[in-house]
């Protein structure tokens, strides 16, 4: 009887149809999004033997990301929320299948890749806010923790799945075939999301002002609620300072190449995926801001002492337990933020969140490539991690009442 307070809490699957609809679309739709990831960079690649070139795709997602985020968060706090995230969806399904095309007409054009990975992660920024807007209008506030356990789930186990399901079709059939699936991924989401019953009333005050002006005003409430402003800065400062995955490379070529890189992925996600599957008693304990800080300074504290390790074994057990503490704090940063933000704000914040947690770990890898370009890897990871953990604790300084 104790061991099932530990385990993960299904009962938002169980009990509401508009949640399973939006976790399975979200699910496919992940998987074939994650699968793409893994073709693109693959294709580039094969085209120009050139990391400079892979490399750039990161830039050419980022810059149109962080125009639309905060604009995508406006339209979910204006517009039908569903009839959003189907548009959005729908133009991603043309985006992929002008990948599709170009892919199974053998038509190599770098500009190309370029231009449509752009206009896939632009529509992200529009299609993200509305979504984060819509989850917790499908599960009551207590059922939050295990939804945000859930969504855990998804992304762990579509990461785990995606990159070996996308080496297999890459290499039996081709690198079309990946994006093929993924409008298909987008196709089943779409009929999925159509289902989805939920009901959210436009503020008139809002519906009345300029999109400028709902933007500002979504500012200033994330200023008037120091808590919220806390708990994101908590997450980009464990993600800016100690953020390991670049560093991956360079890790693996010190312990066998290949094979040691493979391990030092899946420690990561194999660690967040044990989080998710015993998350039972996450949806009990007070005090989530201490949860959300304590969680995210126990991942740089591993991250760093990840970094002092000379076994290669060792090493590993540390990313685990990081990807176990990343994945409490996101889980207690989920319900968080779905429990106290008001649901006429949640578009706008949920564009701000979408920043946070895209250019975190990119503007991480710069710093960290930097660092360990000129020391080793394992002097950044070391120092990288003391950095974040001081970061956290002032981020929740902020806010110790909470």
């Amino acid at each position: 009887m104790k061991l099932r307070k530990f385990v993960m809490d299904l009962s938002p699957l169980r009990d509401s149809a508009s949640y399973r609809r939006l976790f399975f679309s979200q699910l496919v739709s992940f998987i074939g999004s994650a699968v793409t990831t893994v073709a693109v960079p693959y294709q580039i690649y094969e085209m120009t033997r050139s990391n400079a070139w892979v490399g750039a795709v990161g830039i050419a997602q980022l810059v149109p990301l962080m125009v639309s985020a905060l604009w995508g968060g406006v339209l979910a706090d204006r517009f039908s929320r569903i009839k959003l995230i189907l548009w959005t969806e729908g133009l991603q399904t043309m985006a992929t299948l002008g990948l599709a095309t170009a892919a199974t007409l053998n038509f190599r054009s770098i500009p190309l890749l370029y231009a449509l990975s752009g206009v896939i992660a632009f529509l992200e920024g529009i299609h993200r806010p509305a979504m984060a807007a819509v989850l917790p209008l499908t599960v009551p506030p207590e059922k939050m923790a295990a939804a945000g356990a859930l969504a855990g789930f998804r992304v762990t186990f579509g990461s785990v799945i995606a990159p070996a399901f996308a080496g297999i079709l890459i290499s039996r059939i081709g690198v079309a075939a990946t994006y093929w699936l993924d409008a298909v991924s987008y196709i089943a989401s779409m009929i999925l999301i159509s289902r989805v019953r939920v009901d959210f009333l436009v503020q008139a005050s809002h519906a009345a002002q300029g999109a400028l002006a709902n933007m500002i005003d979504g500012l200033r409430y994330l200023w008037g609620r120091k808590d919220i402003l806390a708990s994101y800065g908590i997450d980009i400062a464990a993600n800016v300072f100690a953020y390991p995955i670049l560093l991956f490379p360079a890790l693996a070529e010190q312990n066998g190449g290949g094979q040691a890189l493979g391990f030092l992925h899946s420690s990561l996600w194999c660690g967040a995926m044990i989080a998710t599957l015993s998350s039972g008693w996450m949806a009990k304990p007070k005090r989530q801001m201490s949860w959300i800080a304590g969680s995210a300074a126990v991942w740089c504290l591993c991250i760093s002492l990840a970094g002092l390790q000379q076994n290669f074994w060792f090493l590993l057990m540390f990313m685990a337990l990081a990807g176990y503490a990343d994945m409490v704090s996101a889980i207690f940063r989920h319900t968080f933020w779905n429990k106290t933000i008001a649901s006429e704000y949640r578009g706008r914040l949920g564009g701000i969140e979408l920043l946070s947690f895209k250019s975190g770990p990119m503007i991480g890898g710069f710093f960290l490539g930097g660092v360990a370009q000129a020391t080793s890897a394992q002097t950044a990871l070391f120092w990288g991690g003391l950095v974040g953990i001081v970061l956290v604790y002032l981020c929740r300084m902020r806010v110790l009442d909470r």
